[in-house]
């Protein structure tokens, strides 16, 4: 699971230079005033679960396509900061959880298929973002870089990153990651 947020909703806690790595408690206060970062991370199971319901035929290509080899699908919940409701229905604990992520503009299950290398991205200055990202299905070999930080994707375990963080992610194993 990927959520997006805008960049300067969390000027009080992200500081310059661009960290590679910001650690999920920097991110607690979500309009209901729980932690969001704790309540999508404590629901790792329940989330899987509505992906694992999601066939996959349903998920899209990522786009755009110049920054994605192919091997890069996901399934959107929110888009430009407003939910697509028809995909909301089949996540519906995914769709509520990440709703309280303050700033919000994207939300997806993303999937790197088997054998797949997903190429450094670089995003449009106007659009530096947040990424909070959530191992949901972690077979071994999946590993994420951002700047000289290479992470692995652990199952029920979430990492937050800069756009601004020149990264790229791997999956050598036989199996999709999510």
């Amino acid at each position: 699971l990927d959520t997006d947020q805008q960049q300067d909703s969390h000027a009080s806690t992200i500081s310059d230079p661009v960290m590679s790595f910001y650690h999920p408690q920097d991110f607690r206060i979500s309009p209901s005033g729980g932690c969001w970062t704790a309540d999508i991370t404590d629901a790792w199971k329940c989330i899987r679960l509505e992906f694992s319901e999601i066939q996959s035929e349903r998920l899209v290509d990522f786009t755009p396509e110049q920054m994605y080899k192919p091997g890069y699908e996901c399934f959107p919940l929110y888009e430009g900061g407003s939910p697509i409701h028809d995909n909301c229905e089949c996540a519906p604990c995914t769709a509520a959880l990440v709703g309280e992520v303050p700033g919000i503009t994207a939300a997806h299950f993303e999937v790197i298929n088997p054998a797949s290398h997903i190429i450094p991205e670089w995003p449009p200055e106007d659009e530096r973002m947040m990424h909070f990202v959530l191992g949901l299905i972690t077979p071994m070999n999946c590993v994420t870089r951002l700047g000289d930080t290479m992470c692995p994707l652990i199952q029920g375990g979430c990492f937050i990153y800069d756009s601004e963080s020149r990264g790229e992610a791997w999956n050598l194993s036989e199996k999709i990651t999510c």
